[in-house]
């Protein structure tokens, strides 16, 4: 039996609980589902009082692991493997960002009212003429329900409106539009002189003996030889052992007794509607007429008229009206304050009633209650078996090595042997490894560990997921050579730093002097110079122009015959640009393209403020993140990658 509960050993594993959520889409028509949270829980995030789920965290994940997938195809698991933690940083971000420009939203009052909702899905979702049937095949084919649609959808909407807002206000004047089309279509000649290093390096003898002893010292770690090593290994993973865990009845029984806290549920009603709307701005006797017709719904749903029949064919929720009004659970905390509050007033059986919201009338019927609890064991047995069976495989595995390393130190046999002998298989590393060379990538940073320490021959390496039992063959140490032994060596290196240091000051001596033509200038030197003619900002021609730090200094205020301040480095070399002529477009071509330089200006300002903003509500924010959706994933990506011939 697993005494998991009660073990003082206690073993880490990251648990992978993110994805970047693209936008996400919601449901057609209208179905109450709010932003409020009634219930204390445990959260992945918490920005301010917004606190995002694991379950949440989930789904995002798994989403963003869906559209790498069919982005990526066979290159998936390399991929994922590399993101490692990186990735859920990106969804943490993500996710973050959404949290607060939706707090944002709230704040300024852009959310969307439910009449405008189904208006933007009639629009933006469902082809032309698209009605219930074309609406439930949409959430069929996009794996979510009704109410989880149109809770994103909303977010989203009012996330546009937000967006909308800032451009809105980040429009730029005529002379701001006028300047920034001068620029880009403005185009320049430039002279580009190039000090290559290597041009330098013969010039350069053989440097005083006491130089280069003191750089050899100073650049001690350049020279060393790395240490190596060469051992045998046999890995101890769930791949080998996958049975290794075995979970009974009381292990269920108590971790389940243990964890109620995780498995708490709020109290649920399972209710019918039907939906009267009215549009945003209705005047006061189009509100009175939606009344007087849900009022009269009412008084045939009280005398004995089918409910579902009727929702059929007079309510306005799309997403509801085919299934009768039906609602399905809804928890509380879930939904719109009000609607809830009257929903649960109903909850033993009252008889339906009328609920009037800011957007319409609903005719309301309560089918069936259940009290906040905790999920039966049953109904997620089969979940914590498994939950059980990850957290405890890494300390069986743990065991397991244990007890073989045990067997194989008081035997006489090489580890192949023993290997072989308990039915296992040893491998080789084939020669020395450096410590950055591991015999397979699927146990990274193994050989690292071993080179740690050498002293200890026969030992096992612990690594995520995976135990591993050594037996180190050959060692050599990390060493400095004499200096003579690599003095060619040493004197290259050394020259080669010179060179650069030479090639530097020649370009800025060349600055320094300002000279009228830098292609005069340093034809003593035989330095190369070329001349590009139309450089603007969205033609640049050579790899050279395309310096971040060059192109700010050409373009920051441009003189014909001016210099550029500085060398810049690129490709090892160092680089002296020089404007030879300027040509600028007429006012006239300016104005006429007005108009579209408006929309690319009003567009670049808005990005910029929009971007400022979102930083800006990020960093006042309160965030708590849970440390544990930040560590790497915890899954096999390697499936048919080498890993599986280990």
């Amino acid at each position: 039996m697993i005494k998991f509960l009660h073990r003082n050993q206690k073993t880490i594993m990251g648990t992978v609980v993110a994805a970047i959520l693209a936008t996400s889409m919601l449901g057609f028509g209208v179905n109450m589902m709010g932003e409020r949270s009634g219930r204390e829980a445990q959260y992945a995030i918490k920005v301010d009082d917004k606190k995002i789920s694991f379950e949440e965290f989930q789904q995002a994940r798994r989403q963003t692991e869906d559209r790498l997938r069919s982005i990526y195809g066979a290159q998936y698991y390399k991929i994922m493997q590399a993101q490692g933690g990186a990735l859920n940083q990106s969804i943490v971000d993500s996710l973050i960002t959404n949290a607060v420009v939706d707090q944002k939203v709230n704040e300024l009052e852009l959310a969307v009212s439910n009449a405008e909702l189904t208006e933007s899905i009639q629009k933006e979702v469902l082809p032309p003429g698209g009605g219930t049937a074309a609406y439930e095949m949409f959430l069929r084919n996009s794996g979510t329900t009704a109410s989880q649609f149109q809770e994103e959808y909303r977010k989203e909407l009012g996330r546009r409106r937000l967006a909308t807002l800032i451009y809105d206000s980040s429009w730029p004047s005529r002379v701001e539009v006028l300047n920034a089309a001068e620029v880009e279509a403005t185009s320049y000649d430039v002279k580009v002189a190039t000090f290559d290093p290597a041009q330098f390096e013969p010039t350069l003898g053989e440097p005083d003996a006491e130089v280069l002893k003191k750089y050899y010292e100073e650049h001690s770690p350049e020279f060393e030889t790395p240490g190596k090593v060469s051992y045998e290994y046999l890995p101890i993973d769930s791949k080998t052992f996958p049975d290794l865990v075995t979970v009974s009845e009381d292990d269920v029984q108590l971790y389940y007794a243990d964890h109620q806290s995780e498995f708490k549920t709020t109290d649920e009603i399972k209710a019918r509607h039907i939906q009267i709307t009215y549009p945003k701005d209705a005047s006061a006797e189009v509100k009175a007429e939606t009344k007087k017709k849900a009022e009269l719904l009412l008084k045939k749903v009280k005398d004995g008229e089918p409910f579902d029949s009727l929702a059929n064919l007079y309510s306005d929720d799309f997403a509801t009206k085919s299934k009768g009004g039906d609602l399905g659970w809804l928890p509380r905390g879930k939904l719109d304050p009000q609607f809830e509050d009257a929903l649960f007033a109903l909850k033993h059986g009252n008889a339906p009633e009328l609920v009037e919201m800011k957007y319409g009338m609903h005719v309301v019927k309560v089918e069936g209650y259940r009290p906040s609890g905790v999920k039966p064991l049953a109904d997620i047995k089969d979940t914590l078996i498994e939950r059980i069976k990850k957290n405890e495989t890494p300390a069986y595995l743990g065991t397991k090595a244990e007890e073989l390393f045990k067997g194989w130190t008081a035997s006489p046999l090489s580890l192949p042997d023993f290997a072989a002998k308990s039915g296992l298989v040893a491998y080789s590393s084939s020669g020395l490894l450096s410590a950055e060379e591991d015999p397979n990538p699927a146990l990274k940073g193994l050989t690292r560990k071993i080179s740690s320490d050498l002293t200890t021959k026969r030992r096992i390496v612990e690594l995520p997921e995976t135990f591993v039992i050594v037996n180190v063959i050959e060692a050599k140490e990390a060493a400095l050579p004499p200096l003579e032994e690599i003095k060619k060596k040493v004197i290259e290196k050394f020259n080669r730093a010179e060179a650069r240091k030479t090639a530097y000051s020649k370009a800025n001596e060349l600055i320094q002097s300002k000279p009228n033509d830098i292609k005069q200038a340093v034809l003593p030197m035989n330095v190369p110079v070329t001349e590009e003619k139309g450089v603007s900002r969205n033609k640049l021609v050579s790899e050279t122009l395309k310096i971040p730090d060059l192109q700010h200094d050409l373009f920051l205020s441009p003189v014909e015959g001016k210099i550029l301040p500085k060398a810049y480095e690129g490709n090892g070399k160092y680089h002296v640009v020089q404007i030879t002529s300027i040509k600028r477009p007429e006012a006239s071509a300016l104005e006429s393209g007005l108009s579209k330089n408006y929309e690319k200006e009003a567009k670049a300002q808005g990005d910029l403020v929009l971007a400022t903003v979102v930083e800006d509500l990020k960093a006042q924010a309160e965030k708590d993140i849970n440390p544990s959706i930040l560590v790497g994933p915890e899954m096999d990506y390697d499936t048919d990658s080498e890993s599986s011939n280990l």
